[in-house]
């Protein structure tokens, strides 16, 4: 790995990480938020295509194109599942438990395209609800840690479905061609949130939700396709894998967010849980949040 791929990797790394954090600072509805994030990431994504990458605005078979819809969909629920996550409990609650999806997928994968199921993932996957269940306080539906690891675990299941799809038009088609639609098809669904929900927010709000997309989203997003061109999927994966960590310690820094033990005990379980699933192998094509 060359070091410029190292820098390059870990930049996107920590911004995709920054996130949760932003979230937190944007005073508006999980609805309005996702739409502000979809519509402003499509729109920096086009810019980028047209300057540097015309070829990818293709257009799409019938039949693909309503599977790149579905995807569309599904990234719907994996971006507002995780910023209600975010909203109504903690960074490091809802991005440990959204960062379930690598196990999801891994389990679900074989089921989906009739593969062997490795039993290293099923030791994985018990280890993530051990996990799971050394963050979640008490089972109770009016405690907010428990909803957000509802909704983190919710989000996942989303992005697991989306990633599992995107295996079926992936070799036809490149990413940024599958992004855009999926990019279109998020800002369409979420515009009635911005019909229905919408507020005149701070200006400081509005430049934390731009960059939310444009920078947070968009950016990273390019860095790993490159990544993934270049470097070994399993590389690029156990990079994205710590995630989890980089966000916990932003939102310790700037929010001064502080994880309870069981927090710091079930995310460093389902942390490393993801981490030896991704050096295992990951099949597929794998995006981030």
């Amino acid at each position: 790995m060359r070091k410029q791929d190292l820098i390059e990797i870990t930049i996107a790394t920590i911004l995709s990480s920054l996130i949760g954090v932003v979230v937190k600072y944007i005073d508006a509805t999980p609805g309005f938020i996702s739409w502000g994030r979809a519509f402003s990431t499509a729109i920096a994504m086009m810019f980028f295509l047209i300057l540097f990458d015309r070829k990818s605005f293709l257009v799409p078979s019938r039949k693909d194109f309503l599977m790149i819809c579905l995807q569309g969909i599904l990234m719907c629920g994996n971006w507002y599942f995780y910023i209600i996550a975010i909203k109504i409990s903690t960074v490091a609650i809802a991005v440990v438990s959204m960062f379930t999806f690598p196990l999801i997928t891994a389990l679900i994968e074989p089921f989906a395209f009739k593969e062997k199921m490795k039993y290293t993932y099923l030791l994985a996957g018990l280890f993530a609800i051990i996990g799971v269940f050394f963050i979640v306080p008490k089972f109770s539906f009016a405690d907010r840690i428990t909803l957000g690891v509802v909704f983190g675990v919710l989000s996942a299941f989303s992005f697991s479905f989306r990633s599992i799809l995107s295996r079926k038009v992936a070799k036809k088609y490149n990413a940024n061609t599958i992004l855009i639609y999926q990019y279109l098809i998020a800002t369409l669904i979420f515009f009635q949130f911005f019909i229905f929900e919408y507020e005149l927010l701070t200006i400081q709000s509005y430049v934390y939700l731009l960059s939310l997309g444009m920078i947070l989203t968009t950016f990273p997003q390019l860095i790993f396709i490159r990544a993934f061109r270049r470097l070994t999927a399993a590389r690029v994966s156990i990079f994205m894998s710590l995630q989890p960590v980089y966000a916990v310690l932003l939102a310790y820094i700037i929010l001064h967010e502080i994880p309870s033990l069981r927090t710091i005990l079930g995310g460093v379980i389902i942390t490393s849980s993801v981490f030896l699933s991704t050096v295992i192998k990951y099949d597929g094509v794998y995006e981030f949040t």
